[in-house]
């Protein structure tokens, strides 16, 4: 619960988080890709935890793929998405 009584959606205090997967739209375009593998990695390195960077399409690996690969730990997903289009409403 957040500190205003709201949901977070985030796991409970003492839930040990192993994994954080990002998911960003993808692109074709490798450079564009690059930048959600970067703030990825950043912020794994930041929390201490493994992190993958995912797709909803356009490229690989997509998140589908990513979650549903048996990951025996706990895994949070966090959308690097601007708004809540059809990919964050649908996909995810």
């Amino acid at each position: 619960m957040h500190p205003d009584g709201g949901e977070t959606g985030l796991p409970a205090r003492g839930d040990h988080v192993t994994r954080l997967v990002t998911v960003a739209h993808g692109t074709r375009t490798a450079t564009g890709n690059q930048v959600a593998v970067q703030i990825t990695a950043a912020a794994g390195r930041r929390l201490g935890i493994e992190a993958t960077a995912s797709y909803v399409e356009l490229c690989e690996p997509l998140f589908a793929d990513v979650v549903a690969d048996g990951f025996p730990g706990r895994t949070v997903a966090v959308p690097l998405l601007l708004s809540t289009g059809v990919h964050v409403r649908r996909d995810l």
